[in-house]
């Protein structure tokens, strides 16, 4: 995709999106193969899909959360939910992305297979 972004990332679906602004970073053909290895391992691995099913669950539990602290004032509310939100961002979500992008790193670099890239401008 046409833009100075220096990114790549893989959506749910599996379609791999690479911005033209990392071309330089990659320096050469080795470089952006570095690049779509590790978000191919994002596709293969459905990182995107246990994501979403992680984000899922945490509103599952953040409206089980909700309701048992109907009864509390504003104030202690705020700072349950608050404590919840920090917990899971830091518990959970992040360790869980960390994750996600060391197991792209390996089998990215191990990946040797073919790949159709498709430029879009």
């Amino acid at each position: 995709m046409q833009s100075d972004q220096q990114n790549a990332f893989c959506l749910p679906g599996g379609e791999i999106v690479v911005y033209t602004g990392i071309l330089p970073v990659t320096q050469n053909e080795a470089g952006l193969a570095t690049v779509l290895g590790h978000e191919i391992a994002h596709a293969t691995s459905r990182h995107g899909a246990q994501r979403i099913f992680q984000q899922n669950a945490l509103q599952i539990a953040l409206s089980g959360v909700q309701g048992s602290i109907a009864d509390l004032d504003d104030g202690a509310r705020r700072q349950a939910l608050g404590l919840f939100g920090a917990g899971a961002q830091y518990g959970a979500l992040l360790p869980f992305g960390r994750q996600h992008e060391l197991e792209a790193d390996q089998i990215g670099l191990k990946w040797r297979g073919p790949a159709t890239i498709l430029v879009r401008r």
